[in-house]
């Protein structure tokens, strides 16, 4: 028996059978970005966790990277700055309902003074199928203040 993925189908390919070959839907995994926060602000720098949760009925297979950004709106990714990819190892597979926490060190660059938003997109780098990638991103707003970054 031979097996193969094609993104979202499994192809089964019996042993004798000639040229036949099975074909069965697969059940991709459907990450979602479930929460995020600061957990350490100092000066232009900024440690930042989010959390991200399979809804899917099939656990992850493969890695994956998150990416972060900051905007001055909460939907991604239009006038957005790109501060880094988080990579999620191949090993670490998430089950469907488990999450998984990822947490950055990121740079944050001079902005203007006003409101903002961190935003992680999960599997941005799209390494993995998924049912739903609508619903991959999670953000938190911000201010930026003369003297500091405030958290709102």
């Amino acid at each position: 028996m031979v097996v193969g993925l094609d993104r979202t189908v499994v192809i089964v390919r019996l042993a004798g059978s000639g040229d036949g070959c099975l074909a069965r839907q697969a059940h991709p995994p459907d990450l979602v970005g479930s929460s995020m926060r600061v957990i350490e602000a100092y000066g232009s720098d900024a440690r930042v966790e989010w959390i991200g949760r399979n809804q899917g009925p099939d656990a992850t297979a493969g890695a994956w990277a998150d990416y972060l950004y900051i905007s001055p709106r909460s939907a991604c990714c239009a006038d957005a700055i790109f501060l880094g990819a988080f990579g999620w190892p191949q090993s670490a597979a998430v089950a469907p309902g488990a999450t998984y926490t990822q947490e950055a060190a990121v740079h944050i660059p001079p902005l203007p003074l006003g409101n903002y938003y961190l935003i992680a997109r999960l599997n941005a780098s799209r390494s993995i199928a998924e049912t739903n990638t609508a619903n991959n991103d999670v953000a938190m707003p911000f201010r930026i203040t003369s003297t500091c970054l405030q958290l709102l």
